[in-house]
């Protein structure tokens, strides 16, 4: 047998793991290969600054959506067989609804959490934006997956994986190497690909509110908050601490070598880096932010 006829022999449980496999790579590959160029292009206080941004991002979607598209979601897939459209459809307005509520508190105590963020306020508001929009492609791909339809997600999936570093670096071209850019081009590829999916969902479940669905979410998804809370906390809160003791540059350089294969030689070199900023009274990445900018 050849492998296209091994492929063909293949299960559809089979042929779902094998792409979604094949996607993650190509995931991966993408990111590794922008990145270079990113930093390439931004400043290292820039690239500090995005970072932070995502790590904020990461949390704030856990408070607005309580990751209800995660393990509850397919949970509610297998018990809600028949109505899955309208339990997504419900879902969804269950985020938005929360995602609201978030941002109105955010309104109301806005220059407090300025400053906890140490974000400028046209960045806040973008964040809130992706939080807002991103949970409909979580819940479109999770139904996917659930139910082995590999073939769409997969080809989504690398699009906007191409998507979001082609927009942003056309706009870092046009307009300079700044952070807001690299954010910019991935907010508006989420718009372009979640506001179809979003009226798609709505369209299709017919669901807003739900006693039911929401009360059945709440249940589940409420008590393991904190666990996905404790997991972002402890993966992104050193960039965060970073950045808040007023070095975006360090944050910059910690997300570049973070997980990579060169973390001990990376930590002797903070080691040595603080070394230096005891002796010489300044930190020699800060002069290099200052010289960059």
């Amino acid at each position: 047998m050849n492998i296209t006829s091994k492929y063909r022999s293949l299960s559809v449980q089979a042929k779902a793991a094998l792409w979604f496999t094949i996607c993650s790579f190509l995931q991966k590959g993408i990111s590794f290969i922008t990145v270079p160029i990113f930093t390439r292009l931004m400043s290292t206080e820039e690239y500090g600054t995005y970072t932070v941004y995502l790590s904020w991002l990461q949390i704030l979607t856990i408070m607005t959506s309580l990751y209800l598209f995660n393990g509850v979601y397919d949970n509610a897939m297998a018990k809600y067989e028949k109505q899955r459209d309208e339990y997504t459809s419900a879902m969804q307005g269950l985020t938005l609804v929360i995602t609201g509520a978030v941002f109105a508190l955010y309104c109301f105590t806005s220059g407090f959490w300025e400053k906890i963020l140490n974000l400028p306020k046209s960045m806040i508001l973008l964040m809130f934006l992706e939080a807002l929009l991103s949970p409909a492609l979580s819940y479109w791909s999770g139904r996917q997956r659930f139910e082995y339809r590999y073939r769409i997600l997969v080809c989504v999936t690398i699009l906007q994986a191409l998507m979001n570093p082609i927009a942003s670096l056309v706009l870092i071209r046009m307009n300079g190497g700044t952070a807001m850019m690299r954010i910019l081009g991935i907010v508006g590829v989420q718009i372009c690909i979640c506001v179809p999916i979003i009226v798609f969902q709505f369209c299709k479940g017919k669901e807003f509110f739900s006693k039911e669905y929401w009360g059945y979410a709440l249940r589940i998804g409420i008590p393991i908050v904190p666990h996905y809370l404790s997991g972002i906390i402890l993966n992104q809160g050193d960039r965060i601490m970073i950045e808040d003791g007023g070095c975006a540059v360090r944050a910059g350089v910690q997300h570049w070598y973070a997980g990579a294969a060169f973390h001990q030689w990376y930590e002797q070199c903070i080691d040595t880096v603080d070394v230096q900023q005891d002796q010489k009274g300044r930190h020699p990445l800060d002069a290099e932010g200052a010289a960059a900018s």
